[in-house]
């Protein structure tokens, strides 16, 4: 049931009682009142959810300068590494995950898995979780292949969740903060998986301003998994 139908159901049935009950005395000026008053704290509780990625890195000058941004915002974020840079920057990864942001898989290198074998593809996801289990302790559950695309079965065979996104903002190739920010607030909504990099200083400014403004609209900022495992 929404909240706009339970406070119209529980409106009625108190009314009901006070013309039963003469000594209630709950006039619809005392009632209504009441009833916002549960239905905006309600809202509140339930606010919008949005998950915020990030592809490409650990990049060791702009990875930093986002979990700094990220930290002073409180805000966790979902990290789709690749293997080479957790392996070139092994401490940057492992504060990512320090931090309370989720690492997930990007392969290795920055390949169409499609491209590749199977056998190759899967070498590609299974390289980099064991990279970053052996930097984290924490072996990742999510994966997301470069351009999105991957093997029919891939799922099944490296036991990781694919995650793709509804939102990609282009900052690669826009590399403007500003219009990066208005096109994605022409299309987020509840639920919505943000993709994004933190490769570039725009896309980092980008996403900075992105939250600002998001959290202006109520939007609380979770992890993938928080979205795909509720």
């Amino acid at each position: 049931m929404t909240g706009k139908k339970a406070v119209a159901v529980i409106l009625g049935v108190l009314i009901l009682a006070a013309s039963f009950f003469g000594t209630a005395r709950l006039g619809k000026d005392q009632i209504l009142p009441a009833f916002c008053q549960t239905e905006i704290k309600n809202g509140e509780k339930q606010m919008k959810k949005v998950a915020l990625t990030f592809d490409d890195g650990p990049d060791p000058e702009y990875t930093q300068e986002l979990l700094d941004g990220l930290k002073a915002r409180d805000v966790r974020a979902t990290f789709f590494v690749l293997g080479k840079q957790a392996k070139q920057y092994p401490k940057l990864t492992e504060q990512i995950a320090k931090e309370g942001h989720l690492i997930g898989c990007h392969g290795y290198e920055h390949v169409n898995l499609k491209s590749l074998s199977m056998e190759e593809a899967c070498r590609q996801m299974t390289r980099t979780a064991d990279l970053i289990c052996g930097i984290t302790g924490s072996r990742p559950m999510f994966m997301r292949p470069p351009y999105g695309k991957s093997h029919e079965g891939m799922e099944e065979k490296v036991q990781m969740i694919e995650v793709l996104w509804d939102i990609d903002t282009m900052d690669w190739s826009l590399r403007d903060p500003d219009r990066v920010v208005q096109e994605t607030l022409a299309k987020v909504e509840d639920g919505s998986i943000i993709l994004m990099h933190d490769e570039f200083q725009e896309s980092v400014d980008g996403a900075l301003q992105l939250i600002d403004a998001l959290k202006k609209q109520n939007y609380q900022f979770v992890t993938v998994d928080e979205l795909i495992l509720e």
